[in-house]
C-alpha cells in the first residue's frame, strides 16, 4: 500500500516536472536560462523515475534482484546530485553570479558532483555509498553522507547568496539618501 502511494506521487511529480521543462522552452527566459531550467526538469524527472524503479526493486529476492536494485540506486544517487548541480547553475545564472563566468570555475564547481557519481557507480565493488545485502535490501555504506552533503550544499548556497546580495542592495538603497549627488 505504501509503495503504491509512493509510486503514484512519483508519477505525478514526473508529469509536473516534464510539463514544466517542456513549457520552459517556450517562455520568455534567455536561451541559457531556458536550457538550464528544462535540463533541471528532465533530470529531476529522470531521478524520480529511477527512484521509483529502486522503490519497486528494493527487497526483491530474485537472481537479478541485487543488480536490479543496485543499478537504479546508483543512477538515482547520481541524478539527484546532478539535478542539484543544475539547480545551482540555474540559480546563479538567474542572479547574474560571477561564479560561472569562466570554464575553469564551472569545472571546479562540478568536481564535488563527481565525488557522488564515481562512488555511487563503484559501490557495487566498494560498498562505499550503499550496498545491497543478500536479501536484496538496500543498506547505506560508510561514505553515504557524501551524497547529501554535496547535493544539499549546492541547494543551500544559492538562497544564501541571493539573501546576501539582496541585503547589500538594500543597504545601498538606505545609504543613497545620505550620499550627496
Amino acid at each position: 500500500m505504501v509503495k503504491a502511494l509512493k509510486i503514484e506521487i512519483f508519477l505525478l511529480c514526473m508529469i509536473v516536472l516534464i510539463g514544466l521543462a517542456v513549457r520552459s522552452r517556450r517562455s520568455l527566459f534567455s536561451s541559457t536560462q531556458q536550457l538550464l531550467f528544462s535540463m533541471l526538469g528532465y533530470t529531476s524527472a529522470a531521478y524520480i523515475f529511477f527512484d521509483m524503479i529502486w522503490t519497486l526493486s528494493d527487497g526483491v529476492n530474485t537472481p537479478v534482484g541485487i543488480t536490479a536494485n543496485w543499478i537504479p540506486n546508483a543512477v538515482s544517487f547520481s541524478l539527484f546530485a546532478i539535478a542539484c548541480l543544475i539547480w545551482f547553475f540555474y540559480s546563479e545564472t538567474m542572479q547574474g553570479s560571477r561564479l560561472l563566468t569562466t570554464p575553469y570555475r564551472v569545472v571546479l564547481l562540478t568536481l564535488p558532483t563527481a565525488l557522488v557519481v564515481v562512488p555511487a557507480f563503484t559501490s557495487c565493488w566498494t560498498n562505499a555509498m550503499f550496498y545491497i545485502d543478500a536479501q536484496g535490501v538496500y543498506r547505506r555504506g560508510f561514505a553515504y553522507m557524501i551524497q547529501p552533503i554535496v547535493s544539499y550544499c549546492y541547494v543551500i548556497y544559492t538562497p544564501l547568496h541571493a539573501f546576501i546580495q539582496a541585503r547589500k542592495v538594500e543597504s545601498l538603497q538606505k545609504k543613497r539618501p545620505f550620499i550627496a549627488p
